[in-house]
């Protein structure tokens, strides 16, 4: 008996696990946009959620490319650059999810990939940031800032992450807590913030994911292990 509650535990957590992904992006092939340069990007009352498309402040300069991901094996990845033809400002890739994709409240961790494409220096940095909107809408996605991390009025920030990364870096895993409140969308942006109008940043990213922390997962394969029970 104990041996078969193992086994439904094992299985439910893996069960957990797999539901938990909320999201897997690996960049074999270019994703689809929300729009062009769209930033401020404005989220009215009334919006239709769109949780098929990433959104980018400039598709010059937020763009896929085919070359070797961060594996080393499998192609395909995103290329954020700062952009000093203006100002030195941000440039941003993002994403609205889903919070239902996310199975409950609870602690997540948002992993991704990531290396400089070249010229940063001290100062600049690559940023991560996640938000919860109230699912009532009408927020603001600001990803094209000067000299500034990117940002979003109107929802509440849960995960912030600001990393140096050395020009000549290899590709490095990180990873972003946050605590999702268990209601509302999650936004997600990534970009490149200069510390100098006049340079160029160039950031690599790859492998996104969002899954559940241990305790989360924990609690998840618990209830799939009630469900397996009253079955």
């Amino acid at each position: 008996m104990k041996k078969v509650c193992v086994l439904l535990m094992v299985a439910a957590l893996a069960t957990a696990a797999q539901a938990g992904l909320a999201l897997d992006e690996q960049f074999a092939a270019s994703p689809s946009f929300k729009g062009t340069g769209e930033s401020p990007l404005i989220i009215p009352d009334d919006y239709t959620p769109n949780y098929t498309d990433w959104i980018r402040t400039d598709s010059g300069r937020v763009d896929w490319r085919d070359g070797l991901g961060s594996d080393g094996v499998t192609y395909g990845f995103m290329r954020i650059r700062t952009d000093n033809a203006v100002d030195g400002t941000t440039e941003t890739l993002g994403f609205i999810l889903d919070g239902a994709a996310l199975g409950g409240a609870g602690t997540y961790a948002m992993t991704f990939d990531a290396t400089d494409g070249g010229n940063t220096e001290a100062g600049d940095a690559f940023f991560a940031g996640v938000w919860e909107d109230d699912a009532t809408y009408g927020y603001t996605i600001d990803g094209y800032k000067m000299l500034a991390a990117p940002e979003v009025t109107g929802a509440d920030s849960i995960g912030i992450l600001s990393t140096y990364i050395a020009t000549g870096s290899p590709w490095a895993s990180y990873s972003l807590d946050f605590t999702y409140s268990g209601s509302g969308d999650v936004i997600i942006l990534f970009g490149g913030v200069s510390g100098a109008v006049d340079a160029v940043d160039t950031y690599l990213l790859d492998n996104v994911q969002i899954v559940p922390e241990p305790a989360t997962m924990v609690l998840l394969g618990r209830g799939a292990l009630v469900l397996r029970r009253r079955k």
